[in-house]
């Protein structure tokens, strides 16, 4: 979501001040889940998914025995800008030209990422984070 707003107000003879403020908010998130019958699944258990039962020694030993792997990523980021001038123009005698800006911009960028891999995960059972 985007929002900006801007402000010019012209005041005595030849001046004129401007000020601007944007800002900007995003957030995304995704999931990626491995099922525990997919070939990424199999490669952790090292072997196929229903081959080995819970009293079989190779299930025992295997890192990843049942479920399957879920990733979720989440980002935030909010950033504004904020400007603001004074500007200053006059012509002499309709032959000598003066112009002047004084100004200043302010700027802040705030970004978090958040990032979980949760292993042995089962749909069916529902997220705990």
């Amino acid at each position: 979501m985007n929002a900006n707003i801007s402000l010019t107000y012209r005041f005595y003879s030849g001046f004129m001040f401007e000020s601007m403020l944007g800002t900007n908010f995003t957030n995304t998130g995704g999931e990626v889940y491995s099922c525990e019958r997919s070939y990424a699944m199999t490669s952790i258990r090292g072997y196929e998914y229903g081959m080995y039962g819970p009293n079989n020694p190779l299930f025992k030993q295997s890192k990843l025995p049942f479920g399957g792997v879920l990733n979720t990523l989440s980002s935030n980021n909010v950033n504004y800008t904020w400007r603001n001038g004074l500007n200053y123009g006059h012509t002499f005698n309709k032959l000598h030209s003066v112009t002047a800006l004084a100004g200043m911009e302010v700027r802040s960028n705030s970004y978090k990422v958040s990032n979980a891999t949760i292993y042995g995960y089962l749909p069916d059972r529902g997220k705990q984070l």
